[in-house]
């Protein structure tokens, strides 16, 4: 994906998360409210780990290929997964290292099997 449409979807998941935290409650937005606003939550995600793996990428000589895609999409997966976690009331210092945990363990995977 190109970086200017990545950008483009994060103006837009911006813009739409301040209409939402403006003009809606959780109570009144309902499921599909929430839906949405953890979904632009993600895509903003999706902006922000793409320039940190790119830059880390970019560190070690790579290009920013299909692997780098997928290891943006598992770290913008990170702060989400903790965010949810966060609403359950059930963030301590254990579920945020399993979380990392998880996340390493994701891209392990992606660093084995995705050519």
């Amino acid at each position: 994906m190109s970086k200017r449409l990545i950008l483009f979807f994060e103006l837009v998941a911006i813009t739409v998360i301040l209409l939402m935290l403006r003009f809606t409650n959780p109570s009144s937005a309902g499921p599909v409210g929430v839906l949405v606003f953890f979904t632009m939550i993600y895509v903003v995600m999706f902006g922000i780990a793409h320039v940190f793996v790119g830059v880390f990428m970019r560190l070690l000589g790579k290009r920013m290929g299909m692997r780098g895609q997928v290891y943006t999409a598992i770290v913008a997966m990170g702060p989400i997964v903790l965010l949810l976690l966060q609403s359950l009331g059930s963030v301590s210092i254990l579920t945020v290292c399993a979380v990392v945990v998880l996340v390493g363990m994701a891209c392990f995977l992606v660093s084995k099997r995705v050519a």
